[in-house]
Parts: C-alpha cells; sequence; structure tokens
C-alpha cells in the first residue's frame, strides 16, 4: 500500500520497465549490416526503411521548443543517405555514390534514392538492350552455319 501516487508510478516503472538498449543494439547492428547484395534498390531500400522506422520507435526525436530537435533530425537523415549509399552495390553504383556524397549540401533520402531508382532502371535497360543484341547475334550465328548446306539436311557443324 503507497499511499502518495507518483511514488506508486515509479515503483511500477521500476518493476516492469525492460530495458530496450539491447534491442537498440540489435537494430543498431541490423542496419550496419544491411547491404544491397544484389537485390533490387526497391528491395534493399524497403529493408532499411523498416529498420529506421523501428529504431524510431524505439528512440523517439527529443520534444523540445529550442530548434535542437531539428538539428537532430537533420542529423539523423544524413545518417540514412550515408547508410543507403554504403549499402548500395559498389560495382553498379559506384560512380554515382562518389557524386551524391560530393553534393554539398547533401541531398535528402528521397532525392538520393530516386536518383539512385533511376541508374538502376538505366543499368536494368542497357542491360536488357545487350541481352537482346546477343539473342540477335546467336540467331544470326545459327543461320549462317545451317545455310551453305545446300541438300537441305544440316551439317555437322555445332551451334555455339
Amino acid at each position: 500500500f503507497v499511499s502518495d501516487a507518483s511514488q506508486l508510478w515509479s515503483e511500477l516503472k521500476q518493476r516492469f520497465s525492460v530495458g530496450n538498449k539491447v534491442h537498440i543494439h540489435q537494430l543498431k547492428a541490423q542496419q550496419a549490416a544491411c547491404r544491397q547484395e544484389g537485390q533490387s534498390v526497391l528491395e534493399y531500400y524497403g529493408r532499411l526503411c523498416s529498420l529506421w522506422e523501428e529504431y524510431a520507435v524505439y528512440r523517439p526525436l527529443p520534444m523540445c521548443t529550442c530548434g535542437a530537435a531539428n538539428e537532430i533530425r537533420q542529423e539523423r537523415e544524413d545518417d540514412k543517405v550515408h547508410q543507403f549509399i554504403m549499402g548500395l552495390d559498389d560495382s553498379r553504383f559506384g560512380g554515382l555514390c562518389t557524386s551524391l556524397i560530393g553534393m554539398d549540401p547533401l541531398s535528402t533520402i528521397g532525392e538520393v534514392y530516386s536518383k539512385v531508382i533511376r541508374e538502376e532502371q538505366r543499368l536494368n535497360s542497357s542491360r536488357g538492350h545487350e541481352q537482346q543484341q546477343d539473342a540477335i547475334g546467336f540467331v544470326a550465328r545459327q543461320t549462317e552455319m545451317v545455310s551453305p548446306n545446300q541438300s537441305g539436311s544440316r551439317s555437322d557443324t555445332s551451334i555455339l
């Protein structure tokens, strides 16, 4: 029996409040280990966003009127940009990442994501065009090998 409500709440908080420091540490580790690794940018970004959102639940921005919350918010946004860029496949986006990091001021995560998606679409389009050219070349080589035979039967040459 406690006569002071404030003391009761303090005791209840102490008794039932479970620390989230271990979970916050796990989220930070998952964020640091998150890489694109051949996935689409959309899939990679989605994984990162879910980690960022969960982290924000456990570590909300402070409520204040002094303007410090805006600075902290901007630092978190900049951290997201850096983390997103660091996890991208360097072989595909290395040049773009260098130019994005070199921008002053740093672009927002939305702008960076948009630029990376456009680059991925461009790369996929050029890869599709190359595959189409390879397929056309294969058909042309196959036709050349079969057509010199005048008798109508195929020769014993192998198809590449």
